[in-house]
């Protein structure tokens, strides 16, 4: 998997199971979800991460779906807490872990996504911090 930065154009290496730059919002509450057509929007204080793939939503061993009831609810609930946990596993996911115990999990399989990109996620929130594209 390459890794795209999306505002210099430049390859980003990947770096394991575990990417870096994830660390951004490990210890971050997730301050606002915003549903936008086909997509939705995690923000984190500053940091954020798009969802260009629908997420699950996992919560006391219930797994939730796009269209399931309480799906947009279950997602919603997670605003304001805290960040344990946030992994990429190349051509597998971006998982989520909050202090909850919920887990919200991005697939970046080819075979879920609609376009190039699963996932778009900037670490901060100044228009020249690098977006970048999984």
């Amino acid at each position: 998997m390459v890794l795209r930065n999306r505002s210099q154009h430049n390859a980003v290496p990947k770096r394991g199971a575990d990417f870096p730059q994830l660390d951004a919002i490990i210890g971050e509450q997730l301050s606002s979800v915003e549903f936008v057509q086909d997509y939705v929007q995690f923000h984190f204080d500053g940091p954020y991460i798009i969802a260009l793939t629908w997420p699950t939503v996992e919560i006391g061993g219930e797994k939730l779906t796009f269209g399931t009831p309480r799906y947009r609810d279950a997602l919603c609930e997670r605003i304001a807490h805290k960040v344990l946990r946030a992994n990429l596993i190349e051509n597998e996911s971006v998982t989520i872990e909050f202090d909850d115990g919920a887990t919200i999990r991005i697939s970046l399989a080819v075979k879920d996504r609609v376009g190039p990109e699963a996932v778009l996620y900037r670490a901060g929130s100044k228009e020249s911090d690098p977006i970048l594209e999984f």
